[in-house]
């Protein structure tokens, strides 16, 4: 006798690299590096470190999108899900307040960064 399932969908998204990314970056802490260094934040459920990393995996991907087309190209790679954002929340002017942030606190945000990645990876520094 035949057991009867409700059907199930399947929704297929190329996330490409930005799995792998993602941890590499958390090893080296940058979105808490960025988040440490920028005080103001957008006033919505996430920080510019976690938005970051969005602009990250783009411009690491084989096509990147310039900022007004990443909500799209962020729900078509199924990153939205991967950070848990909102797609809307790639405006614009947000990214370009976040970006005006890095530029101002880049070398506080690099020095951590790479501090980070020394602890964790251990390069032979002689």
């Amino acid at each position: 006798m035949p057991v009867e399932s409700d059907a199930i969908e399947y929704q297929t998204v190329e996330i490409g690299a930005a799995y792998l990314v993602t941890t590499i970056l958390q090893r080296l802490g940058v979105e808490a590096a960025i988040d440490q260094e920028l005080k103001y934040q957008p006033e919505i459920a996430t920080t510019y470190g976690r938005l970051a990393q969005v602009v990250i995996f783009n411009r690491m991907s084989l096509n990147p999108q310039p900022l007004y087309q990443l909500a799209d190209w962020v729900t078509r790679h199924g990153i939205d899900r991967l950070l848990g954002l909102q797609a809307a929340w790639l405006d614009d002017d947000r990214l370009g307040a976040m970006l005006e942030g890095l530029a101002t606190q880049q070398v506080a945000i690099w020095s951590t960064i790479i501090g980070n990645a020394v602890r964790e990876f251990k390069p032979d520094l002689a």
